[in-house]
């Protein structure tokens, strides 16, 4: 939904659902028919336990009334008042989450060149939702335009997928990185570029690694006189030079933060290495991790973690991508990643170095979050073997590994994005009032964080979508043309 839009009245909210819900209901007459398990946004889910991403503690033998679409009703199973004749879905050992809102997502994967990648607008947003997402922030864009069609398409209700808020291209620095990013030379150039993406309906903003200050800083300036806000994944500039420009979110957190590398210069990219090695150097408890965390938390600016990504780029050896989620990819993909493990990711200079730096940066993300920071998460799938509809499991899995409590790991997975997005007050979490986006697992994901992997149900404004069945759909087919067509019956 635009920004503005969550400041209306219960009576109006109510009517919003039901337009949604029809929406969906119309979408869904032509080949994503086939997804749908819950057709109508008028149900119990009954003596389920509940992780509501609030933070607060598992509740077990909850009751969840959803009426047209939204949240009714709330509250334990023996004190709930379900209405005869209301379909009620049996939740006896299973977690009910809210929909994942995934802050660091992109609709292109890499293909068999270096450096190129392919186009999976549809594909992607729908894979997301079968991983439990009903919101996704892109955090850069190849092709804004198409990754804005999708997304039409599916406020139109002429697809599912999950709800998308569509950043404008990167915004790097003079030395191309990727063949579709254009070059920023000037911080005018800088100013241009968020100015024209703004009017083609861009709703957010990623500053990139060679930027310079000054571009950063003016970059920052248009995207906020549009109301956007601008995330940043930086070497060049520090994460507490972005944070006093104004940057909203940084993005990989500590995984990527050049302050603690010597000798840095100012605007350039130091070697990456260096700063994996001067990381390694430093306690979580050390005054350099602490001083900075407490210098964003003070100024406002949010961390998105994406540890997954993190251990495939480096270390894919140790951090495996399953063989259920590779089966998504086309067999030459397939291939592709195989080499990839086969060469240790990036083959980076250490890699034992970077693979134990992740427990690290997690706990360093982790004392962000307890010490009152706005840590939120996303999956990057810009590496080969970081797949839409599982790799989001995997951010859930690592962070409890990490020493996140599952009810810490889900408020990071859903309300902080929200939060971020300034949609608090509509999702992110399992609360009456909110759109019914919900995800059931099969399992107590409290006791256990494999559960994750488990999910049955995603829920959105109320329909109920088969992760089954939109994984099935999908199988073989990244590496191929994006996989959503429409014929004129569906227009």
């Amino acid at each position: 939904m635009k920004r503005g839009a969550f400041g209306l009245s219960v009576a109006l909210m109510s009517l919003a659902a039901v337009s949604i819900a029809a929406a969906g209901e119309q979408g869904i007459r032509g080949p994503d028919a086939k997804f749908v398990t819950v057709g109508e946004p008028t149900f119990a889910i009954a003596h389920v336990g509940l992780l509501d991403g609030t933070g607060a503690p598992p509740q077990q033998d909850m009751t969840v009334i959803v009426r047209e679409g939204r949240i009714a009703h709330v509250a334990p199973a023996a004190a709930a008042n379900v209405p005869a004749g209301l379909t009620v879905i049996d939740g006896k050992g299973k977690t009910l989450l809210p929909g994942f809102v995934l802050m660091h997502e992109h609709l292109f994967y890499p293909t068999l060149q270096p450096g190129k990648f392919g186009l999976y607008p549809h594909t992607f947003t729908q894979l997301s939702l079968a991983g439990g997402a009903t919101t996704i922030r892109t955090a850069g864009a190849l092709d804004p335009q198409a990754d804005r069609a999708a997304q039409d398409d599916i406020r139109a209700g002429r697809t599912i997928g999950a709800d998308t808020d569509v950043t404008g291209p990167y915004i790097n620095g003079a030395t191309r990185i990727v063949d579709r990013m254009p070059i920023i030379k000037t911080p005018q150039d800088a100013t241009d570029l968020v100015d024209y993406w703004s009017r083609q309906g861009a709703t957010a903003f990623k500053a990139y690694q060679t930027i310079t200050r000054d571009e950063l800083a003016a970059a920052v300036k248009a995207a906020h006189a549009h109301g956007a806000k601008i995330a940043a994944h930086l070497c060049s500039v520090t994460a507490e030079d972005a944070s006093a420009l104004g940057v909203d979110s940084l993005e990989h957190g500590f995984a990527v933060f050049s302050d603690f590398t010597p000798n840095k210069k100012d605007d350039i990219c130091p070697p990456w290495i260096e700063g994996q090695r001067a990381l390694a150097r430093l306690s979580v408890d050390s005054p350099e991790i602490q001083g900075l965390i407490g210098t964003l938390i003070k100024r406002g600016t949010a961390i998105t973690s994406t540890l997954g990504v993190a251990g495939v780029a480096n270390a894919p050896q140790h951090y495996r991508t399953s063989d259920e989620a590779l089966s998504l990819l086309s067999p030459e993909l397939r291939t592709v990643y195989e080499q990839w493990v086969a060469r240790n990711g990036r083959n980076v200079a250490d890699p034992a170095l970077v693979a134990q730096n992740l427990e690290k940066v997690a706990k360093a993300h982790l004392s962000f979050l307890r010490r009152g920071g706005l840590l939120m998460t996303g999956t990057d799938p810009t590496i080969a073997g970081v797949i839409p509809g599982y790799a989001d499991l995997t951010e859930y899995k690592l962070m409890v590994g990490f020493g996140f409590t599952p009810a810490e790991a889900i408020l990071v997975m859903t309300l902080n994005g929200a939060r971020y997005l300034g949609q608090d007050r509509e999702i992110g979490s399992v609360t009456e009032g909110k759109r019914a986006d919900l995800v059931l697992v099969n399992g107590d994901l409290a006791a256990d964080a494999t559960t994750i992997d488990r999910i049955e149900t995603v829920f959105k404004a109320g329909i109920g979508y088969s992760r089954a069945r939109l994984l099935a759909a999908y199988k073989g087919k990244i590496g191929y043309t994006d996989s959503y067509a429409y014929g004129p019956e569906e227009n």
